[in-house]
């Protein structure tokens, strides 16, 4: 698979994003980093139709389709909203924390994450995803 030109990838998200519109809801910053780790690694087609085949689970089966340990997409353990996606490429693998609530999932962070460095585990990027999604949250309340 070739790499996608900067443009093609925003265009290829955009659409993705689009298919899911009212129900998966981006924090804005979520959108620059997943661009970031996307950006010319070779992968960015295949990512965008894993991306799209777990929102489409979590349309169809909301929390069901987040199963556990291990899968595709789990629940943190001690989080009471957070979850994680992933999605693993050889070299690294990008990471989504989202959160599902009241049949809506709030796309809070996107971050890489590479075997055996303790420097990317997921509790030193809770904290944001948590102010992320407080900061969502209060905004649609208003």
């Amino acid at each position: 698979m070739g790499t996608l030109n900067d443009a093609a990838l925003i265009e290829l998200l955009r659409e993705c994003l689009k298919k899911f519109n009212g129900f998966a809801i981006p924090h804005g910053q979520f959108i620059i980093e997943l661009l970031g780790l996307l950006s010319r690694n070779g992968q960015e087609k295949k990512f965008i139709l894993r991306f799209a085949d777990y929102l489409s689970r979590l349309q169809e089966y909301g929390e069901d389709a987040i199963q556990g340990r291990h899968s595709s997409m789990e629940h943190l353990n001690g989080e009471q909203y957070l979850c994680s996606m992933r999605c693993n490429f050889s070299a690294s693998n990008v990471r989504i924390l989202f959160a599902y609530i009241n049949n809506k999932v709030y796309l809070l962070l996107a971050f890489s994450e590479k075997k055996g460095h303790r420097t990317t585990e997921y509790a030193a990027f809770c904290p944001e995803a948590k102010q992320r999604l407080q900061d969502m949250l209060k905004e649609e309340e208003e």
